[in-house]
């Protein structure tokens, strides 16, 4: 899925969108050093697991459906399945645009997605 990203890329934020055990929160941590991390997820848990092991600059309780976050405020946002669990998938897209910056990069992997190797 990493692959999938434009060569060049350089974002100021990024964020991991229903983050879990943090796996790509570290990846795009090492990736994009300069930049700072924002790794998000609804579950606490989640969370408590994923912080110790380090990859972004802030760990956040957080609904993708509401995201606590300002608008304009992310260059990239990666999400490696976790949106097909949300209730309303119009509502993580609308959140994703608002936060993301214009001409910034929103890649969402689904478990369908997945299942023939496409990033969505």
């Amino acid at each position: 899925m990493l692959s999938r990203l434009p060569p060049g890329l350089e974002p100021r934020c990024w964020l991991d969108l229903g983050c879990g055990t943090g796996h790509f929160s570290r990846v795009l941590g090492q990736r994009f050093r300069a930049a700072q991390g924002l790794a998000l997820d609804i579950a606490e848990g989640m969370l408590n697991h994923a912080r110790p092991l380090g990859g972004a600059d802030h760990f956040i309780a957080g609904d993708a459906e509401r995201l606590p976050l300002q608008g304009d405020s992310c260059q990239l946002i990666f999400s490696s399945l976790a949106v097909q669990w949300c209730d309303d998938f119009s509502a993580v897209l609308s959140e994703a645009m608002r936060v993301l910056k214009p001409g910034g990069v929103c890649l969402l992997y689904t478990s369908d997605a997945a299942d023939e190797g496409l990033g969505v």
